[in-house]
Parts: C-alpha cells; structure tokens; sequence
C-alpha cells in the first residue's frame, strides 16, 4: 500500500502540478472583455486541457533530460534520475497526458485544439533540439504562453487578441530570460553550458539587459491597450494612471527578484505577497472601471 502510495506521489511530482499557475493565463482575456456564464466554463476546460498538455510536455522534458538531471545538485533528485520512476512509466504518462489533453481539446473546439497542438509541438522541438540555441530558446517559451492566451480568448472580441498579445509575449519573454538569470546565478561554479542546459552566450549582463528591454516593451505594450479602452469604452482616467503606475511596479519588482533575489518566475507569482497584491489591485481596478465606465 506504502508503495503505491509513494508511486502516485511520484507520478503527481512528474507532472509538476505547481507550474500549473502558468496556465491562469487562459482566464486573462475575461478581464478585458464581456462574457457571459458560458464563456467562463469553457476557459475554464481550456485550463485543464493545458493543465494536461504541460504535465505531459514536463515528462517528456524529464525524461529526455534523465542523463543531464542526474548529475546536476538539485535536478537529480527528481522523479525520473532518482530512480522513483522508470523510464518507461514516464513515457506512459507523457503519451496519456498528451492524448488525453488533445482529444479534450478537440471534443471543446477545434481551435483550442489547434492551439493545443502547438503547444505540445514546439515544446517537443524546444526539448529535443532548440533548448540550447540563443534567443530561439526564448521565443518558443513565450510563444507557448501566447498560445494559452489566445485559446482563452477564443470566444471573446478578437480585437482583444491583437491588442493584448505583444504585450503577453514581451512580459513572458521577461519571465524566460529571468529564469535563465536565476540558473545562472544559482549554479555556484558550475559555469557549464552543457549543464545548465541553456545557450552558453548567456552572461548575466546579456541576460540583464535583455530582461530589462523586454519588460520595457511589455509596459509600452500595457500602456497603448489602457490608452486604447479609456478613448474606446469611456474608462477613467483615474483608474487607468492607477493601471500603469501599478503594472511599472508590478514588472519593477519582477526584476529585482529574479535578478538579485533569485526567485524563478513560478516562485514570485505563488509565494510573494507584494506581487500578489499589485495582480490583486490591477484585477480590482480592471473591475472597477468596467462597472463605472463614464462615471468619474
């Protein structure tokens, strides 16, 4: 019974369901637009379709990476390169998960499913051979999480999709490059390349740099879509200087943790109270001046 019990647990850290805050990112386009009861239950299978995809795609990853993962410190203790779960047990779950969240996708919609499929895909490719090339690397990161934002954006204005999309991939280009600082920094005197399992051009400067330009187009991006709605919907000014002046110390603080306190992304959003409470303020301050559209 004991073992059983421990395999399941195994199984549940293969499929990392921490990460699975990533996948919010589906809902976003319910801020931005009308909906009824309706579209939120279909985001929300949409979220669980993509739940599935990354937990399949996180096998995969595992399993591809054992060799790599078992002599890294902190990477060889996960489920595959201690011994916890075979090989092939991974490869099951990763083929199950995989069908199983591409058949859902498809039962719900063809274009979720669409989006689905390439999200799988360029994971795939991103694991077996674009892991370690510079910038390309980034893209299909970012990319991903594009794709879980126009998949729950499917049954809204798809003028929202054109708006909010650059401005998603610039803020998850950030979100890669300071996870990439945050390896870097944490490797002690592993300066290793092949190790750390990401392009070896990347310095802590570059990295820096680029993080910084990213989240600098990011607000440029913010910034034209809270234009747009107070000169399209009547929003107020007031709630939209409130909107920009929180999103800059929202991406402000994103930063600096990744890039002096070493906190990967999925950290920050799940355990820091200051990035909890500005995403809360944006969320109220979003509400706000939809129900009080015109009045001040």
């Amino acid at each position: 019974m004991e073992d059983k019990l421990m395999n399941i647990i195994s199984f549940g850290k293969l499929m990392r369901p921490s990460h699975y805050i990533k996948n919010i990112l589906v809902f976003t386009p319910l801020l931005l637009s009308e909906y009824s009861g309706n579209i939120v239950v279909h985001t929300t299978f949409v979220f669980l379709i993509f739940c599935l995809a990354a937990s399949a795609v996180y096998a995969f990853n595992d399993l591809h990476d054992t060799e790599h993962d078992a002599i890294h410190p902190t990477k060889k203790m996960r489920p595959i390169p201690s011994g916890e779960i075979s090989k092939q047990g991974a490869f099951i779950l990763s083929v199950g998960l995989t069908f199983l969240s591409l058949s859902s996708a498809f039962m719900l919609n063809v274009e979720v499913f669409i989006y689905v499929s390439l999200y799988i895909t360029i994971n795939i490719l991103y694991t077996l051979w674009l892991k370690t090339i510079p910038i390309i690397d980034i893209i299909l990161v970012s990319s991903g999480f594009v794709f879980r934002f126009l998949a729950g954006a499917l049954y809204l204005n798809s003028d929202i999709k054109l708006e909010v999309s650059g401005g998603i991939f610039c803020i998850c280009m950030s979100l890669a490059i300071g996870k990439r600082l945050v390896k870097l920094n944490t490797a002690g005197g592993i300066i290793n390349g092949e190790l750390l399992r990401m392009p070896i051009v990347y310095t802590r400067g570059v990295l820096l740099g680029m993080m910084i330009t990213s989240s600098y187009f990011a607000m440029i991006s913010a910034s034209f879509y809270y234009y747009e709605t107070l000169s399209d919907h009547n929003y107020s000014l007031y709630c939209v200087v409130v909107q920009i002046c929180v999103t800059v110390i929202l991406l402000s603080r994103l930063i600096f943790q990744m890039a002096f306190n070493n906190y990967e992304p999925n950290q920050i959003f799940t355990s820091d109270q200051f990035t909890h409470i500005c995403i809360v303020v944006l969320i109220i301050v979003f509400i706000v001046s939809k129900l009080f559209a015109g009045s001040f």
